[in-house]
């Protein structure tokens, strides 16, 4: 489940990215929250506003894992991926999100607006190699899942 409180008006894409494939997940606005459903294993997600950030996820199978989008530091990351833990303490605009934020899905009106987006998305893979060289970077962890 991705959840994004975050305060302000862009539209952020989400994108699984496994292997060569990429698979547009849905958009998310202030205050929604969205479910998606995938395959256990490694994979990677990332979010899209103005710019892009990724976030490498180990799933198992039956489990439900909660990622919050959120607000990056700075000018160089708009929107951030970062993995919600069991037990961790959370922000109350993260805690509000979980419980009580509009329910959103990939629509027929979702995929027309990223199909005209296109181009766009596949040139914020050159954020990648920046992020990856990160020390440290939110890692989605099986244990994460419940």
């Amino acid at each position: 489940m991705f959840v994004r409180p975050a305060r302000t008006a862009t539209t952020t894409s989400l994108f699984e990215l496994r292997g060569s494939e990429q698979r547009f997940i849905g958009l998310l606005v202030t205050d929604t929250r969205l479910v998606y459903r995938t395959a256990p294993g490694r994979t990677r997600f990332m979010v899209i506003g103005l710019s892009a950030d990724f976030l490498d996820a180990e799933l198992e199978a039956g489990k439900t894992y909660q990622v919050a989008v959120l607000l990056g530091q700075g000018t160089e990351q708009f929107f951030v991926l970062r993995p919600i833990r069991p037990g961790a303490p959370q922000s109350a605009a993260v805690q509000y999100c979980l419980t009580s934020c509009t329910w959103v899905e990939n629509t027929e009106r979702s995929e027309a607006w990223r199909a005209a987006r296109r181009p766009a998305s596949s040139e914020k893979g050159a954020y990648l190699p920046a992020w990856e060289g990160q020390p440290n970077r939110p890692t989605l962890v099986a244990k994460d899942g419940t």
